[in-house]
């Protein structure tokens, strides 16, 4: 989990917390000088958790983010329902894989067969939920109609040479079905780069994963998702 906010500048914004009462207990003459400040210590962090607290609360952090501008200078807000669809790359392995078997006729070059002469899968539906806060930031992927599932383990956010916000992530997907398919397993790891649109309204990108990759049938695709409104 990770927060909107970078681990720098969540530091950042604690030492700045403290630096500001610290000033405020010298000047108002309640720390007793320097000697007194030093050992009030405990005081200043109690001083400190009191103005953090509130944002542990995700409303009042967003509200506090939104009044700074964070949205525009450090990056979006994400969260909520976002529908879209999965393209793999499936039905190229599943050739390979039915002509390598004898079960199809081959030969088969991938490196030069036209993509139109395939039978290409329909995308799988997914419905993603991001929620994020001021220390975490978390998102779940359903497949519609399947037993498959999705959450993510480790999150960067940053953006784009281009400056478009970007969001890196790990996960990992579990199949919850009773019977698991020779090709597939009930768990297994991905990674995935999505690129928010300008208008706000469309991650999309790339993914991989490493779902029987012993084997070479681990597969990658195009990842598409717009927020719901």
């Amino acid at each position: 989990m990770l927060s909107v906010l970078k681990f720098e500048t969540q530091v950042r914004i604690i030492a700045v917390l403290t630096v500001l009462v610290c000033a405020l207990l010298l000047l108002s003459g309640l720390a007793g000088g320097v000697w007194g400040l030093i050992t009030s210590a405990g005081l200043i962090s109690l001083l400190v958790l009191g103005l953090l607290l509130p944002l542990y609360i995700r409303s009042w952090f967003h509200a506090v983010y939104r009044c700074l501008r964070g949205p525009k200078f450090v990056f979006p807000l994400l969260d909520g329902e976002w529908h879209g669809e999965i393209e793999s790359n499936w039905s190229l392995v599943k050739k390979m894989l039915a002509v390598s078997s004898g079960k199809e006729q081959g030969p088969f070059d991938p490196l030069n067969a036209d993509p139109n002469d395939l039978e290409w899968d329909p995308p799988v539906q997914v419905v993603a939920t991001i929620v994020s806060g001021f220390l975490d930031f978390e998102m779940t992927m359903l497949m519609t109609g399947t037993k498959r599932h999705s959450e993510t383990l480790s999150v960067s956010l940053d953006r784009t040479e281009k400056k478009r916000p970007r969001l890196r992530y790990i996960f990992r997907q579990t199949d919850d079905s009773l019977k698991i398919q020779p090709t597939d397993r009930d768990s297994h790891l991905g990674s995935a780069e999505l690129i928010l649109s300008e208008d706000g309204t469309t991650l999309s990108g790339r993914y991989w994963t490493d779902r029987v990759g012993e084997k070479g049938l681990n597969t990658a695709g195009r990842l598409v998702l717009r927020r719901s409104v």
